[in-house]
């Protein structure tokens, strides 16, 4: 997150945990990605930041793609 202001990088993660509260709330089911888009689409989330955001937090383990569903990823307790 280097190069973003404060306020950017607090965007981010309330953006951050946004996503990942809508996606576990989808639960087993798994949450559509153009759900998730069109909720952040009303914010202004254009389709890039969307292309870009979604396999970042992928990435970053705290999301898991399945075709076009995405579900939380569980911390095991070993990484605790």
């Amino acid at each position: 997150m280097s190069g973003l202001s404060v306020q950017q990088r607090e965007a981010l993660k309330a953006i951050v945990s946004a996503v990942v509260e809508a996606v576990a709330a989808a639960g087993e089911a798994g949450a559509p990605a153009g759900v998730l888009y069109a909720g952040l689409m009303q914010y202004g989330c254009k389709k890039s930041q969307f292309d870009s955001l979604m396999p970042a937090l992928v990435r970053a383990g705290k999301l898991r793609q399945e075709g076009h569903l995405y579900f939380v990823v569980r911390a095991s307790h070993a990484n605790v």
